[in-house]
């Protein structure tokens, strides 16, 4: 999703946060030509959400990942962090999420959610905004 908003939005800067290490490297790898205006971060966003800047970014794009934070956090900091998420939007700033539940046992989530995400990223976004891209895996 990362490297899609970077090709898509070529002025636009990125934060992008996974939890995952493996992933983290591979995304390490696949955006090194993005390097100017990409930040990558291997963090649980749940922690590294403090870190962040308040009305910062224009986008926040949070997908695949709920149902992981309902697994390790309380009940009460689960219904604390989108609010907290959203306090780092600008006014007028956009949350795009993306998450399923209940699906079938080897359907991994992308498959549903990608191309609803592309679409609204590709259609209902502008160039040149600020983005979080969160992932956690």
């Amino acid at each position: 999703m990362t490297l899609l908003l970077a090709d898509s939005f070529k002025g636009s800067k990125i934060t992008a946060i996974e939890i995952s290490s493996e992933a983290f490297r591979r995304a390490k790898n696949n955006l090194k030509q993005f390097n100017d205006r990409i930040e990558l971060v291997n963090a649980d966003i749940a922690e590294y959400q403090a870190k962040l800047n308040e009305n910062c970014y224009d986008v926040i794009v949070w997908s695949e990942s709920i149902y992981y934070l309902g697994a390790r956090l309380s009940q009460t900091d689960l219904c604390d962090l989108p609010e907290k998420i959203m306090g780092k939007l600008k006014d007028g700033g956009l949350l795009i999420t993306a998450n399923t539940l209940d699906l079938p046992e080897g359907i991994p989530e992308s498959v549903v959610t990608k191309r609803p995400l592309r679409w609204l990223l590709c259609h209902a976004l502008q160039p040149g905004l600020a983005y979080l891209q969160i992932d956690l895996c």
